[in-house]
């Protein structure tokens, strides 16, 4: 694979983990917005289903997060730290 391919190949990778990254953010928030409605008034926005699908979505990006970082990590692109 060519250095502008390669280059090409890590900034996708990059940019998806990215978008990921910050839709488990707002997915997590909306979740934890819809927990703490439960007890009061006008109670959640979200019934049992339509969290659990969120819950589903987020395992699945995840999932998807973690893929992509280790193969980042295969390609060298991503320094280690130790401590």
């Amino acid at each position: 694979m060519s250095t502008d391919m390669q280059q090409q190949h890590l900034h996708d990778l990059l940019e998806r983990l990215d978008s990921r990254l910050n839709a488990v953010h707002m997915i997590a928030a909306i979740i934890q917005d819809n927990a703490g409605r439960r007890e009061g008034t006008p109670g959640p926005f979200l019934n049992e289903v339509r969290e659990g699908a969120l819950m589903d979505v987020m395992v699945d990006l995840c999932h998807s997060n973690q893929q992509d970082f280790w193969q980042l990590m295969k390609m060298g692109a991503l320094p280690l730290w130790t401590n």
